[in-house]
């Protein structure tokens, strides 16, 4: 019986030399192509945005849960049930509220490639700061009002976490409006950092209110304490639009796109 030669089928020497070459060479391509592409994107001005807004997102994340576990370990149960109904209708008008950013990026961003573009954006974003007053003004007094009738239904002891959470109502109004022309004029940079403070000055009340004997009502007070300092930092960002006088009509606002927005 023929037994064959177990190294026939092998390559030779020479050939397994050529092959580990190839293999080197071609893991060696594909190194240098990912590194140039990391290289191109990490360059990208859209990426460096989005990883800007994505960092501070996630640190103003952390902030807010911060907020929920000082609350959760320094109220009575009574007191933290108030902090979260009460919570609760804000988070739902937060989402409603949103719908004004994205209008006045939209707007402030089609302004932004036009001629004249400075003269134009300034004067739109003046007219919507003066619309968020008016409005969140009115919002405002009309949960006011409304909050001795809503806290029965919520079985709170009393109305004092509404009408502190009354504050927030234009609180909103004001911040989107800013937060909208920030996103629309691409000073991510400035958007990011304002997000974080707010969420970490509202870490920081909520912690001395409750100290202080404020309880539920000081935790729901924290959040609009801190938007009035990010609102501050917001105009300091956009004053330069805000100095802006010319003669330049502002755009229109499309009242049926608004509310495609709010709707979707």
């Amino acid at each position: 019986m023929k037994v064959g030669n177990p190294e026939a089928g092998l390559p030779s020497p020479e050939r397994m030399s050529h092959l580990r070459t190839a293999c080197s060479v071609a893991e060696d391509r594909a190194h240098r192509h990912w590194k140039a592409r990391l290289h191109w994107l990490l360059r990208s001005v859209g990426m460096r945005h989005g990883l800007i807004m994505g960092a501070s997102m996630v640190l103003a994340g952390v902030f807010d849960y911060g907020v929920n576990v000082v609350a959760g370990r320094w109220l009575q149960p009574v007191e933290y049930g108030i902090f979260i109904s009460v919570t609760a209708i804000l988070q739902i008008l937060l989402l409603l509220s949103i719908a004004i950013r994205i209008v006045v990026a939209f707007y402030t961003a089609e302004l932004s490639v036009q001629g004249d573009s400075d003269n134009r954006v300034g004067a739109f974003v003046r007219r919507v700061w003066r619309w968020a007053w008016k409005w969140g003004l009115a919002a405002t007094l009309a949960m006011a009002l409304f909050s001795p009738l809503l806290a029965p239904v919520l079985r709170l002891p009393n109305s004092w976490p509404m009408w502190a959470a009354s504050v927030m109502v234009l609180m909103l109004f004001l911040r989107e409006s800013l937060y909208g022309a920030l996103q629309g004029t691409q000073a991510f940079a400035g958007l990011g950092l304002v997000q974080v403070v707010q969420a970490f000055l509202r870490v920081l009340f909520a912690a001395g209110l409750i100290r202080l004997g404020w309880q539920a009502t000081g935790a729901i007070l924290a959040q609009p304490l801190g938007c009035i300092f990010a609102l501050g930092m917001a105009l300091c960002w956009l004053r330069p639009h805000f100095r802006h006088r010319g003669n330049i009509v502002d755009r229109p606002v499309s009242w049926r796109y608004s509310a495609a927005t709010c709707c979707s």
